[in-house]
């Protein structure tokens, strides 16, 4: 793993991932068909790297956000990933104290907070026009 830093892109196979996500849409993929071709070939990847396939897909879930296409079995796993503290292994090996581990946890907690309230941009699309169009009328 060829991490600078705790961030989540702040790896290797982060910035590979960004890189062939977006050169996948750009080619035309829709954000569901470029999430699976990425998956397909990162997680065969990564098949007995615990940490790696769980980052895969937190990875992911930002990747989506920026594109405001959450998918929701990948929130849904994101969300489980951080709940259960899968992919903290490695961290916890750094010989710091600990703070590299907590700066982690931190990253891990903050993107917890984007996912819960994370709302696709044809979602908020949607449901102000149905607000609108079943406003109340004043009279």
């Amino acid at each position: 793993m060829g991490a600078w830093g705790t961030d989540l892109f702040d790896d290797d196979t982060a910035l590979d991932m960004r890189a062939d996500f977006e050169e996948l849409l750009e080619d035309g993929y829709s954000v569901p068909e470029a999430t699976a071709r990425i998956l397909e070939e990162y997680e065969e990847m990564y098949d007995d790297e615990e940490d790696q396939r769980a980052d895969i897909c937190l990875i992911l879930a930002a990747l989506q956000m920026e594109q405001h296409e959450l998918q929701p079995e990948i929130k849904a796993r994101a969300l489980e990933i951080i709940a259960n503290g899968e992919g903290l292994e490695l961290w916890a090996d750094v010989r710091d104290g600990g703070e590299t581990l907590a700066e982690r946890k931190e990253v891990h907690e903050a993107l917890r907070q984007q996912l819960l309230a994370h709302q696709n941009k044809n979602k908020t699309a949607w449901s102000r026009w149905i607000k609108r169009l079943f406003k109340p009328k004043r009279s």
